[in-house]
């Protein structure tokens, strides 16, 4: 899937100059490929920051020589990735379309939508 041009671009590193700075970030998993059989669903990664969207690249260009976004698999992929480089929240897989929601828990133990992964496939 070719990336828009107005959307801007992050990689790895930015993301991690962001966490240093403490700058507040949303984060959101795009399903772009559904899991089928014994397939992982794919999703991209798009950083919400004042209101701008990065979606998340390679740090180095593919084979093409194009910069294209980093397609990550749900298990380990997403998993790991949220860890490290997410926003805080925990992350609910929904069975039936494969999108991933990411939710906040408040102080009162009840949780919050933070944010809808939007369905990217061509079904």
């Amino acid at each position: 899937m070719p990336i828009e041009r107005n959307q801007a671009l992050v990689t790895v590193a930015g993301v991690t100059g962001w966490k240093e700075q403490g700058k507040p970030f949303l984060v959101r998993y795009d399903l772009v490929k559904l899991g089928v059989k014994s397939g992982d669903p794919t999703y991209n990664c798009v950083y919400v920051v004042d209101g701008q969207e990065y979606v998340l690249v390679a740090t180095n260009a593919g084979s093409s020589g194009f910069i294209e976004e980093r397609k990550i698999n749900l298990w380990p992929g997403v998993h790991r990735h949220h860890q490290t480089y997410g926003d805080g929240t925990m992350l609910v897989l929904d069975p039936e379309s494969q999108t991933l929601s990411s939710w906040k828990v408040l102080p009162d133990g009840s949780a919050a939508l933070h944010s809808q992964g939007k369905d990217l496939t061509e079904k």
